[in-house]
Order: C-alpha cells, then structure tokens, then sequence
C-alpha cells in the first residue's frame, strides 16, 4: 500500500516557473552609464550617486510591469502559489482516497 502511495506522490509535478531577462531599454543602459560615471567622480556614497542609482531602479523597475499593473515577479509568485494549491489539493485527494480505501 505504501508503495502505491509513494507511486501516485510521484506522478504529481509542480512546474517550475519560468524567468526570463527583461527587455534591453536604451534609457536603462543611458542611465546605468550615467550612475556608474557619476559614481565614480563623486564617490558611490555621495548624494548625487545616490539619485543616479534611484533613477536607473526606477527605470528597471517601469519596465518590469504587465498590462495589468501588477510586476511579471508578483504574477509568477501567484502563480507559483496556485500551481502549489494544485499540487496540495491532489495530494490530499490522493490521501483521503488511500486513507478511506485503507479504513474500507
């Protein structure tokens, strides 16, 4: 019985998510150049490096959103999240099947 059990715990997969790199934005690569330069003329500590490196953060970070508003990592998190509900809901499918089979 519990080799069963451990064959059907087998056949369930979540799947694993899938990453990709963002899009090449000249306004990104402009602005990385510009707070690498700033960086090293005025010290990576210095207030103006600061404002460099806040500017090139909120470029990547405009471009990281989908048309529904929401960031393409708090999809894949969702949905990470859904396919493991999935997987738990089988799981406890298959447990209650064994467990009322077992108590048959």
């Amino acid at each position: 019985m519990r080799t069963d059990l451990v064959n059907e715990l087998e056949q369930i997969k979540m799947l694993n998510p899938k990453s990709s790199a963002g899009t090449d934005s000249p306004q990104l690569r402009q602005a990385l150049a510009d707070a690498k330069k700033i960086s090293d003329e005025k010290g990576a500590s210095s207030k103006e490096a600061a404002v460099a490196w806040d500017i090139v953060e909120e470029i990547a970070a405009a471009g990281t959103g989908s048309s529904t508003g929401v960031s393409l990592e708090d999809e894949c998190l969702v949905e990470t999240a859904m396919e493991a509900c999935k997987a738990l809901e089988e799981l406890n499918r298959v447990m209650e099947t064994r467990y009322q089979k077992a108590n048959a």
